[in-house]
């Protein structure tokens, strides 16, 4: 079946893309996703690791990104260059705009 994904944000419906949804996939980049929580977490605040969770078991992947990359600028935490890249390539792969990116921006890097 074809599903609107719109990754958090609100559009109108005609506007919004229509694709063909693999579950394999999805659970794939959940499971990335996952990973890359796990490893943040130590700069990660509960609460913000509570919100992961709960997107990514509504299938809010590119919210969950965005939670952990927003989290991680407004801490001042910092994140190594596998990591930064790891991120961005989520964004890439999940066709989201510039949030990451910006958020990311302000994160120095961790060696």
């Amino acid at each position: 079946g074809c599903r609107r994904y719109v990754w958090g944000r609100e559009i109108a419906p005609e506007r919004a893309l229509c694709v063909r949804v693999n579950a394999g996939a999805t659970e794939d980049l959940r499971g990335r996703l996952l990973g890359l929580l796990i490893r943040l977490g130590d700069r990660l605040d509960l609460q913000s690791q509570d919100f992961v969770h709960e997107f990514l078991d509504h299938n809010e992947q590119g919210l969950a990104l965005e939670t952990m990359a927003d989290a991680l600028s407004e801490a001042g935490a910092p994140i190594t260059d596998d990591e930064r890249s790891e991120m961005l390539a989520f964004v890439v792969e999940m066709d989201m705009g510039g949030r990451v990116e910006s958020a990311l921006a302000l994160c120095p890097t961790r060696p």
